[in-house]
């Protein structure tokens, strides 16, 4: 079950697609190509369930900001509606629930995404200290714009 309340962080990106949500999706959701668009993606896998409906896990590998560098966990979907949005929950070090979020929405000039992450727990302070969030939202944006590239030029 997510957390209840307001997180303590929050990080974020967007930026419009010369693409329609679901084309767009359709590029977003082919997991083990991820690290060909997001340089902080190592591996993305399905370990449980069925790929992108509720309950479904994805392991991770990633190389992120400090506190959390090297990480390897399992991302759980918590709620999927395809083609136009999906979140799920994971927990990085020192106890920080993570709750990410990908809205997909139609736009002049395509589609719009929308990658969020906000961050639960009490050491959360730690992550803002070392200014995770501001370079996660970094990390999203460089993300978001490979994404386009690896759309248009299908590399």
């Amino acid at each position: 079950m997510p957390p209840q309340g307001n997180p303590r962080a929050q990080a974020g990106a967007s930026l419009d697609f010369a693409a329609s949500p679901p084309v767009l999706w359709a590029t977003f959701a082919e997991v083990t190509k991820w690290p060909r668009w997001c340089k902080v993606v190592e591996s993305a896998q399905w370990t449980a369930g069925t790929e992108w409906t509720l309950g479904a896990q994805l392991e991770l590998a990633m190389d992120l900001p400090f506190p959390v560098r090297h990480w390897r966990g399992t991302a759980v979907i918590t709620e999927i509606q395809p083609a136009a949005s999906v979140e799920w929950e994971t927990g990085y070090p020192l106890e920080v629930i993570v709750i990410r979020s990908c809205q997909f929405k139609p736009s002049e000039l395509g589609a719009l995404l929308t990658l969020r992450e906000a961050y639960y727990g009490n050491a959360v302070w730690l992550y803002r200290l070392g200014r995770f969030p501001g370079q996660m939202s970094k990390a999203f944006e460089a993300a978001l714009q490979s994404l386009k590239v690896y759309l248009e030029v299908g590399a």
